[in-house]
Formats: C-alpha cells, sequence, structure tokens
C-alpha cells in the first residue's frame, strides 16, 4: 500500500489556525466529518467555543451520541461550554453487521489483555505514533514499531502503524487524560472504510471507574453506522489482568507499561507504574520471565520518593490483591512491608488533614454563632 494521509485545519475562537494531520503507510484512511468533529469536540468545550461547523452530512447516531458525551464532561466538569454542532444529519444506513475488527495497541497491560482474550476476532493491531510517544523521540518509536510488528507477527494479526499531530493540537487546549478517548475515537473514525469494529482497551474495572477521557460510558457514543467502539476489559482489575496475561510468551518479550521513559528507555523500572506492574507480575510469578524488567520492584525508592508513595495509596486498591498473594512468599515480604508502610503512611496524613479541616470548620461554626 501506497500510504493514506488526511488533514484538517483546526481554529478555536481566536487563537492561530493549526493544520492536524494522520497518515499511515498501512491502511486506507477516510476522510470522515465524524473524525473532525471528534477531533475537535473537547479542546472546543475547554476553549469555551460556541460551535463546530460542519460542511458534510453527520451520521445522526453519531450527532446523538456527542450530545451524551457532552452530557457527560459537563457533569465532571461544570466549567466546560457546550458546544452546538453545526451540520446537516445524513439519511441513517443500515449498520454493517460483519466485517473486520480493530484493536489499539501499546504493548501494555491492557492491550495484551484484550488482545488475548479476543485473538480469535481481532484482525489488526493500531498502534498510534504521536499518542504515548511522541513523534520526535525517533529511537522510542523505532523501538515501539517493532515490538508491535513482532507481536502482530506471533498472534499473526495485521499491524497499521498510525502517526498523528493529534495530541500536539490537543495539549494546547485540554488534558490528555480527559482527552484520549476523543484522540483514540478519531483515529478509529478515519478507519471506517476498513473496520465495523473497533476495540478500545479499558484502564479501570468497573468497581473503580474514574473521570477518564476513555470510558465505558463514553467510547460507545462515537460509534456510526460504519463503525462500532467497544470499550474492553472492565470486567478485570489490573492485577487481574496481570495473571491472565502471564503466561504468555508475547508478554514477555514485549510488554511495554512505561510513560516516563526517561533517555528513550523501553520500561524504566523505577517509576510508581513499572513498580505497580513488577509487583503485580511477581505476584503472579511471571516477572523472572519478562525480559523488559531488569530487576525487581525497588523496596527504597519505594519508602524514599512521596510521590510513587502517594500513587500507591491512590491505586492501593489496585496493589491489595497482589499483598495478598505476595505475603505467602516469604522472599517477598520486605516489598510487601514497604508497600503497606506508603499505604498507612499516606493514609495516616490523609486523616489528619481530614481532622483538621473538621476542626477549623466546626471552630469557624463556633465564631459565628458566639461572636459579633
Amino acid at each position: 500500500m501506497s500510504g493514506s494521509s488526511v488533514s484538517f485545519r483546526a481554529q478555536l475562537r481566536s487563537q492561530e489556525a493549526l493544520t492536524v494531520w494522520i497518515q499511515s503507510q498501512d491502511a486506507r484512511l477516510s476522510v470522515s466529518p465524524e473524525a473532525y468533529v471528534a477531533a475537535l469536540l473537547l479542546p472546543a468545550m475547554y476553549a469555551g467555543s460556541d460551535s463546530i461547523v460542519v460542511d458534510k452530512a453527520l451520521d445522526q447516531s453519531f450527532l446523538n451520541g456527542v450530545d451524551t458525551i457532552q452530557d457527560i464532561f459537563q457533569t465532571w466538569h461544570p466549567h466546560l461550554q457546550r458546544v452546538h454542532v453545526v451540520g446537516s444529519a445524513r439519511e441513517r444506513k443500515s449498520r454493517r453487521r460483519e466485517g473486520r475488527t480493530a484493536s489499539f495497541f501499546t504493548g501494555g497491560v491492557d492491550s495484551f489483555y484484550s488482545l488475548i482474550k479476543h485473538r480469535d476476532t481481532i484482525d489488526a493491531l493500531v498502534y498510534v505514533h504521536g499518542f504515548d510517544v511522541a513523534l520526535g523521540n525517533t529511537p522510542l518509536r523505532r523501538q515501539v514499531s517493532r515490538m508491535v510488528r513482532a507481536v502482530g507477527a506471533q498472534f499473526e494479526k495485521e499491524v497499521i502503524e498510525i502517526e498523528t499531530t493529534l495530541r500536539e493540537f490537543s495539549d494546547r487546549h485540554a488534558p490528555w487524560e480527559r482527552y484520549h478517548g476523543a484522540a483514540l475515537a478519531t483515529v478509529g473514525l478515519t478507519l471506517s472504510e476498513e473496520f465495523s469494529h473497533c476495540i478500545i482497551p479499558s484502564s479501570f474495572p468497573y468497581n473503580h471507574l474514574r473521570i477518564w477521557g476513555s470510558h465505558p460510558l463514553i467510547d460507545p457514543l462515537w460509534s456510526t453506522d460504519m463503525v462500532t467502539f467497544i470499550h474492553d476489559g472492565c470486567e478485570a482489575s489490573r492485577f487481574e489482568k496481570c495473571k491472565h496475561i502471564s503466561g504468555n510468551e508475547a508478554v514477555h518479550r514485549y510488554l511495554r507499561v512505561c510513560w516516563r521513559n526517561p533517555e528513550g528507555a523501553y520500561n524504566c523500572g523505577r517509576c510508581e507504574k513499572c513498580i505497580r506492574t513488577m509487583t503485580f507480575l511477581l505476584a503472579a510469578g511471571a516477572l523472572d520471565e519478562c525480559s523488559t524488567f531488569s530487576e525487581a520492584p525497588s523496596i527504597k525508592r519505594i519508602k524514599r520518593y512521596e510521590e510513587i508513595q502517594a500513587t500507591i495509596r491512590r491505586l492501593s486498591y489496585q496493589y491489595l490483591p497482589a499483598l495478598q498473594a505476595l505475603s505467602e512468599k516469604p522472599e517477598s515480604r520486605p516489598l510487601v512491608r514497604a508497600i503497606e508502610s506508603a499505604i498507612q503512611k499516606t493514609s495516616l496524613r490523609a486523616k489528619v488533614h481530614t481532622i483538621l479541616r473538621k476542626v477549623r470548620a466546626r471552630a469557624r461554626r463556633v465564631s459565628s454563632k458566639f461572636l459579633p
């Protein structure tokens, strides 16, 4: 295939217009008015824009979904401006029932879980350069590209690599943790001529959902009569996902979870996300098999860095099942104690702050009652 690209000009309010492009050497991309709206909607809401004007007819179910997406985001963030999508609705087509399925893939726990779970139905893996790895980080991009190609070959799946400046545009207007779901939908909509279903691996389980750009309430609402988006994997916790994928050879060779990537590292092994993943793999009995991690979780770093401790506390619900499994292994008990100490330390600090807030609030009520 000779390659394909789409682009559009984006301007929000009085700000400078930017050209956003999406391109691939592996797939035929389609110029989709729905992709244009998906790309602009959240930035427009954050920028306070009144409308998005589209000169092509839009899928009616997509328009309905956009209304609900705005309802959800305004419930989460009441300060966001509601945006009117100005454009006509095209006549509804019968939704394609049969077609190929693509799954977004980064090499992480969520991606591997959905791939292994749906290996019989997934036809292609889609990796987007410019999302988690910047376009300018050529050395790491090469590593990730080799990884995705190797995993695709091992699972006998087509691999589609995409390059885009979407994040360069969105980072000027909206935080990535709120926008990334719309970014994935934008790419998926440009692939609607190739695929009828697009899987977006989940980040959180149903019992611990949080405000997040990719969400089981939101992702399916980007669907059209051409492509259906599926938010996948909420039935499993992070530790359950690690256990599910821990026996796979491709996971052992290619698992990639780090988002800091200092000096182009594939997995730094030092950030909280690397430490968490290594802890879970250790509890699952698979850490020694994973060549993308060169050492065990650092007890010293857990004890030393407040940032790591704070994240452990915030995600303690993810750690607790793994700690229970590790506590049965005598050699892992120092790690268990370090993580439990981090949870208790930050928990105590939070309790102290809560007590102080209550004391101050009570003092203010007493003062207002008895003082003139």
